[in-house]
């Protein structure tokens, strides 16, 4: 995740100047002791002085047979002056069958709203 965090503090000052959309595909593989356990791909859209973030997550191979475990978040936000600024954000997941989910709004004020299921 360094490098994604990365990759939008290199894009950031270009994109929020842009008049045209801007995407960011990503696609990383996590490995251990040589054998991919992880799966992660990302897609970045900057446009209209807004940004959404997608991001899958899955286990693969071996780790995935024993554990399957599947995850997807959303955020969507604001590109200004002082940088990114989310406006909302979605988690959920899968493992072994059973499904979790977290969702954030971000008010103006800096408040943050969570509702989650499990609580």
């Amino acid at each position: 995740m360094r490098i994604l965090a990365l990759a939008f503090a290199v894009l950031l000052p270009a994109t929020a100047a842009a008049d045209e959309p801007v995407s960011l595909r990503l696609t990383y593989d996590a490995h251990i002791g040589g054998v991919r356990v992880l799966s992660i791909a990302a897609l970045a859209r900057f446009a209209g002085g807004g940004y959404d973030l997608e991001v899958a997550s899955r286990t693969v191979g071996v780790v995935g047979w024993v554990g399957d475990w599947r995850g997807n978040s959303f955020t969507k936000g604001t590109v200004g002056e002082a940088g990114l600024r989310p406006v909302s954000h979605r988690a959920d997941s899968v493992w072994r069958g059973e499904t979790r989910f977290v969702e954030l709004t971000y008010a103006a004020d800096r408040g943050v709203a969570v509702s989650a299921e499990p609580p």
